[in-house]
């Protein structure tokens, strides 16, 4: 997710739960990651450099050199090992995509699982471009029947059981503390999403990527989150103008942008249902929440997208007359799509470039964090230099003031 797509960063992606965190707490405008997952969120969880944790390209991509095996050095032990250890009930929900792509079997071994790296629960799927209508799932260590509901969808289901492990401690361990990690498929490709929830997007983005990226930076300039002085960098050459564009082109692409986010939208309102279970449940208000980012919008749909991200990973990427024969169910489950890479420019505003580049597009992401029983800020934005590194050693910080309020 880019820095300029959601709506409390200025972005044209509705996502009212994100809104009323950052109303309640503080929007960081100088946060940034790895520019790719697995290197991010291994240094989200162990609070340290990815290449010192194993992790300095994607987890896939692993190899014997130092700072690459995708293997974490047990000197560096993960947050939920440490809450867990300090009587946290800990779980992870969601995409994992950080351990030894070899250990992926049912018999392990599970030292980089969640389960080796300190979550007493696991439920997901370990690798990214999970099908959002079909994924292939995980319960701890026993994999799970693809499911068969024609009206299921992975964000919902992880939102079910984020809820469910709430209500089980209550019911075993009531006012014992949590550490939830809601890792959603969503925005990452495939771009799916219920269909109601594309068609709340239906032609909102026919004025295309080079209108939305100037309407994104006024908007970013009117909330404060960006100096007035601040200009766009030059479209780069290789993504066309909008108005050099085919209709057939336009209608296509602006199809896809309403895809994506239909996903994002869906997910922020599935997250605000774990959010409504704490507020029943009396502990919204006393839980830490953070929510970020791994890297910034992705540029792996190529120049006019794709109906079957597969197919563009092979190196044959769809024309546009097999796009175009994919439209009316674009998001749907016949498709495995990727938006073009004019919408991750439009994304990433103000800045150039996209998520696996080491450049501001790539590592500059929006974080949001609210905490009103141990915060006194509201609405406030905060513009000091981050990274994901720093979010364990803080929170550690909180650990003992946490632990007596609950």
């Amino acid at each position: 997710v880019g820095y300029g797509q959601t709506s409390p960063f200025g972005g044209p992606v509705d996502m009212p739960t994100l809104q009323s965190l950052a109303d309640r707490g503080v929007r960081f405008t100088n946060f940034h990651s790895t520019s790719i997952c697995s290197s991010s969120r291994v240094a989200l969880l162990n609070g340290r450099n990815h290449h010192a944790l194993g992790m300095g390209n994607h987890s896939g991509l692993m190899s014997s050199d130092p700072g690459y095996n995708a293997r974490i050095p047990r000197t560096a032990a993960s947050l939920a090992t440490i809450l867990q250890e300090n009587g946290y009930s800990t779980w992870a929900l969601g995409k994992w995509d950080q351990f030894p792509n070899v250990d992926a079997t049912p018999d392990g071994p599970y030292e980089f699982w969640p389960s080796g790296q300190g979550f007493e629960r696991f439920y997901g799927f370990l690798f990214a471009d999970m099908d959002q209508f079909h994924p292939s799932l995980w319960r701890d260590h026993t994999p799970l029947e693809t499911p068969r509901d024609p009206n299921y969808h992975l964000s919902t289901d992880l939102a079910d059981q984020a809820i469910q492990y709430l209500r089980d401690q209550q019911a075993s361990a009531p006012g014992k503390p949590f550490f939830l990690y809601w890792a959603s498929g969503a925005a990452h490709s495939p771009h799916h999403a219920p269909l109601a929830w594309r068609e709340k997007y239906r032609g909102r983005f026919d004025r295309g990527w080079d209108w939305q990226r100037d309407a994104t930076l006024a908007r970013q300039k009117q909330l404060g989150l960006l100096p007035k002085r601040v200009t766009l960098p030059p479209r780069p050459d290789y993504i066309p103008a909008w108005t050099s564009m085919g209709a057939d082109e336009r209608r296509l692409a602006a199809r896809q942008m309403e895809a994506f986010a239909a996903e994002l939208s869906h997910a922020d309102h599935e997250f605000g249902r774990i959010l409504d279970e704490l507020r029943r449940q009396g502990r919204l208000d006393d839980t830490l929440v953070l929510v970020l980012s791994d890297n910034g919008a992705s540029g792996e749909g190529g120049p006019g997208g794709t109906f079957n991200e597969w197919a563009s990973i092979s190196g044959v990427p769809p024309t546009l007359q097999q796009n175009l024969a994919h439209y009316e169910d674009w998001g749907g489950p016949s498709t495995y799509p990727h938006y073009a890479v004019g919408w991750a420019m439009a994304g990433n505003t103000p800045f150039k470039y996209y998520k696996t580049m080491v450049h501001a597009g790539g590592v500059r992401g929006p974080m949001v964090v609210s905490w009103p029983a141990g915060m006194a800020a509201r609405g406030e934005l905060r513009g000091q230099f981050h990274h994901f590194i720093d979010v364990m050693p803080t929170v550690m910080e909180l650990v003992p003031s946490m632990k007596d309020a609950a």
